[in-house]
This record gives C-alpha cells, structure tokens and sequence, in this order.
C-alpha cells in the first residue's frame, strides 16, 4: 500500500506490524535464532521503523518466529536449526509480504455447487410409477401393482422354465 505525503510523493507502508521471535534462552536447537538477535536484529529494525520487533521467552525448546499483519493474518514459521542466512531471509520475506491469504485460500476451496439439486437425491422410487390414493384397491393390490422390484428370494436360483410354472400358479 502507499501512502501519498505532499514531501516526498509516497512512502511505502509495509503490510506487517510485528515480527515475534519466541526462543527458549538455552535450547540447543535456538543457537543460530539467539546468534541472528545478537548480531543481526538491531540493523533490520534501524532499516524498518514502522515494524516492531518482540523478543519473548519461550517455555518449548522449539523456536519460533510469529508475523502478525495490518489484515489480522498470522504466519508462525518454526526455526529450530535454522542458521542466520535463512531466518534472515525469513524475516524480509515478511517484511515484504503483504499478509493477502486470498490465494492460499482459492487453492484450498472446496469445489461444490452454490445451488442444490432441483431434482433432489436419487432413491429406487425415484422413478417408479406412484400409486393412485383416490383408488378403491385394497392396500395389498396398491402394493402388488405398484412393486418395481420383483421378490428375489422366490426366484433365486430358478431355471427358465421353473419362472413359468410360478407364473401360472400366481394367477
């Protein structure tokens, strides 16, 4: 974002407000974090002004580094391990981003239609003819006439002509 002043023309307003760095003061895996503080972190927040940089004790032996943004976006970056080179990189690519998650998040989206289905969910019936209600027909012939599935277990396993024999017997 820039910000117009009559002076200079416009001025760079950095996306991030604080960069907090949580570190256990004797955890091994923090040495390169607590070298990069003692050597490194006084230049980079002479260079940006309008960041604020908190050291803070950490209970964890792992160490952290915590971006917070202007957006209320947060970015946690685990550095354990990690020499003064890279965390340094780690801290202008936070200086320099602009805490926009809307990318991350088009990535991530679930891909299902706005709208439901007009016809709704398929079931067996869906097709099936319905029974007339206005009908005098017993309820058992409303079943009988309206069946979309024969009954399986009495024609399971029978031979063609078998099927015939029950079919005449039926009527």
């Amino acid at each position: 974002a820039v910000v117009s002043t009559q002076s200079t023309g416009g001025d760079y307003v950095t996306q991030v407000k604080r960069i907090t760095f949580r570190i256990h003061p004797s955890s091994p895996q923090a040495f390169f974090a607590r070298e990069y503080l003692t050597n490194q972190l006084e230049e980079v927040s002479q260079k940006n002004p309008s960041v604020s940089f908190y050291v803070t004790e950490s209970q964890t032996l792992v160490p952290l580094v915590t971006a917070h943004y202007l957006n209320g976006y947060q970015e946690d970056q685990r550095i354990d391990n990690v020499r003064e080179e890279i965390l340094a990189q780690f801290v202008e690519k936070y200086l320099n981003y602009s805490g926009d998650i809307q990318k991350g998040r088009m990535l991530r989206q679930q891909k299902t239609p706005q709208t439901r289905s007009i016809q709704g969910m398929w079931t067996p019936y869906l097709n099936a003819p319905q029974p007339d209600l206005n009908s005098e027909l017993s309820l058992q012939e409303l079943k009988n006439t309206h069946r979309t599935v024969p009954d399986a277990d009495k024609f399971r396993g029978l031979k063609p002509e078998q099927y015939k024999k029950l079919d005449k017997l039926k009527r």
